[in-house]
Formats: C-alpha cells, sequence, structure tokens
C-alpha cells in the first residue's frame, strides 16, 4: 500500500459545548495499539499499531469534555514503568501510572485482519478504579479506517465519562459544503466542490456543489476540486472534523492563474486548512482496492496543515 493519508500529530484541542454546567476532568492517555506480527507487511503500513494510536488520540482530541495526554509523555512513562498493557492491570499500577501521567482514562487495543475487513478493539482503563471496560469497531472491507476510528473514539468518550459518573454529551457529525456562483447562458458556473472524502467520489460533485456531506468527527483526507467549465484543478486537504462544525470549501480566482483553494469553518468564518495554488487539470482519486479500503490509505505522521508556513509556488500565467 503507498501514499494517500496523512496523520497529524500536532492539532489543536477544540472545545465543544458540554452538556453539563461543570464539565468532568477527563485526561485520557492513549497507548500504542499491538498488532499481528505480519499485519504491518499485509497493509504495507510500517507501525500501524502507533498510526491507529495517534489517529484516535486526534479524533479524541475534538471531542468536549475530552483532553489528550500528549503522546510522547505517554510512550516515555511507558517505557521507564515496563509495563505491559496487554495483561491485567491492577487498580494500584492504573493508580500510579495515571498519576504519572495526569491522566483519569487509559486507552490501548489491538488491531487485526478479520476476513476481509480490520477490527480494531479498544481497552478503557479508569485509573480511579481500574475497572476496565471494552470498545471495538471492525469494517465491511469498504469502510475506510478514519471513519472506524472516528466511531471508536466517540465509544471510547462516552465509556470514560461513564466511568467518572458523567453523562456523555451527543457528538454529532460535521456538515461541508462546496461554494461557486451560477454562470449565465454565456458562461459556465464557477464552482469549489467536494470530489472525495477518504478516498470515496462524490457522484456529480459539480452539479450538486450547494449539496451539504456529513463528515464524522476525526481527521479526514477531503479531495477537493476546482472547476469553471475551461479549467480543472484540485488538492487533497487534511480536514480535522469538529462534531457539528460546517465547513465551506473556498477558493479565489484572478484572470489566466491557477485557482487557491482552502476549507473554511462556516461559523467563525476562519480558514481550517492550508490556502493552496491548485495543481491544474488533476484527474479524479482512482478507485482503492478492497485491500486500500480496510485500512484507509494510512501513513506515519505528517504536520499539521493549520501550522505550514511554507509560501505558496508562483503563480503560472
Amino acid at each position: 500500500m503507498k501514499t494517500a493519508i496523512c496523520i497529524l500529530l500536532a492539532l489543536p484541542v477544540v472545545a465543544v459545548a458540554a452538556s453539563d454546567k461543570s464539565a468532568p476532568n477527563l485526561h485520557v492517555a492513549v497507548f500504542d495499539f499491538q498488532t499481528d506480527g505480519n499485519l504491518d507487511a499485509q497493509l504495507g503500513v510500517p507501525n500501524a499499531g502507533k498510526v491507529i494510536a495517534n489517529i484516535l488520540a486526534s479524533d479524541l482530541s475534538t471531542l468536549s469534555p475530552v483532553t489528550v495526554v500528549d503522546r510522547g509523555a505517554v510512550q516515555q512513562q511507558l517505557d521507564s514503568r515496563r509495563f505491559d498493557l496487554f495483561k491485567s492491570m491492577s487498580p494500584v499500577d492504573a493508580k500510579g501510572l495515571g498519576r504519572s501521567l495526569d491522566a483519569t482514562t487509559l486507552v490501548n487495543g489491538r488491531v487485526f485482519i478479520a476476513g476481509d475487513g480490520i477490527v480494531i478493539a479498544a481497552r478503557v482503563v479508569s485509573t480511579e478504579t481500574g475497572q476496565t471496560l471494552g470498545a471495538m469497531v471492525k469494517s465491511d472491507g469498504t469502510t475506510p479506517v478514519v471513519d472506524l476510528l472516528s466511531n471508536l473514539s466517540m465509544q471510547i468518550g462516552r465509556t470514560a465519562l461513564v466511568q467518572l459518573g458523567a453523562e456523555a454529551p451527543s457528538w454529532g457529525s460535521a456538515m461541508i459544503v462546496g461554494s461557486g456562483k451560477h454562470g449565465s447562458f454565456i458562461s459556465h458556473d464557477e464552482v469549489a466542490c467536494v470530489m472525495a472524502i477518504d478516498g470515496q467520489a462524490v457522484p456529480d460533485e459539480v452539479v450538486q456543489w450547494e449539496h451539504k456531506r456529513s463528515i464524522l468527527p476525526g481527521i479526514h483526507q477531503v479531495f477537493v476540486r476546482y472547476y469553471d467549465g475551461t479549467v480543472t484543478a484540485g488538492y487533497n486537504f487534511i480536514l480535522q472534523a469538529r462534531p457539528g462544525a460546517s465547513y465551506e470549501v473556498r477558493y479565489e480566482r484572478q484572470s489566466q492563474l491557477n485557482p487557491i483553494l482552502w476549507i473554511q469553518d462556516q461559523g467563525t468564518q476562519q480558514p481550517v486548512t492550508i490556502k493552496v495554488e491548485a495543481r491544474v487539470d488533476v484527474p479524479r482519486p482512482t478507485a482503492p482496492t478492497a485491500s486500500e479500503w480496510a485500512f484507509g490509505h494510512l501513513l506515519p505522521p505528517y504536520p499539521n496543515p493549520n501550522s505550514v508556513t511554507t509560501p505558496l509556488p508562483k503563480r503560472t500565467k
């Protein structure tokens, strides 16, 4: 399996209004997931268990009132204490590890292939009581792993809140829509629209650019297309979707210059991705194989697009 989606580690923790006036102090530490010996080779992804944990930690960070403990500190503590997290942990050990990390909840798990799909099973351990509860997601061979992890993160968040005796809020999907302007009898529509989400093509994307698409909370790959009847350009963005947020694909175009594309939060009117000068005549993404769908095209960590300061390439006249 080669390239496609990139994993963000340094993402801002976004707060969403909690249902309770006094949100519980929920700090979650996510450890690398265990994988079968040949899983990396089967999936073509090195350190698959670490990649899974990175995405899961970023997804959890979007769910208020969850706070995610720094992954570097988590691994450092694990290495120094020589814990085997895949064996039963006593309440004393759970409390000690939680205290050292300032964590109320410890999360680890296992990833394995089952038939044509993938199973991701998590253990949610309370550092107050040592209670361990499980959460699991399984693909059908066509579901991107990013969607599996979005669902798993919400399961873990609800479980951890229940362990604290708190009521879990309802984390709804985000929405994304295109932007553009309608043409006349002598000109085409000019649009910037969602062409594919996590590799799954959006049908009739140019015609239906005003149609809102739902996205589960967490990290997603959003392929954006610009079209004005003569020029086609596109770019693959990494978006960290917040629960209940509304996003819009935006564009800027000057005569004979390549279009600038970005994704914007409709509520704050602020960009949530970098602004890029899109390549012209980018082809539609090819359909992935069933095995590629099972894992979702994962790669090792990638820098946060919100912090990238690389200047835009020179415009071509």
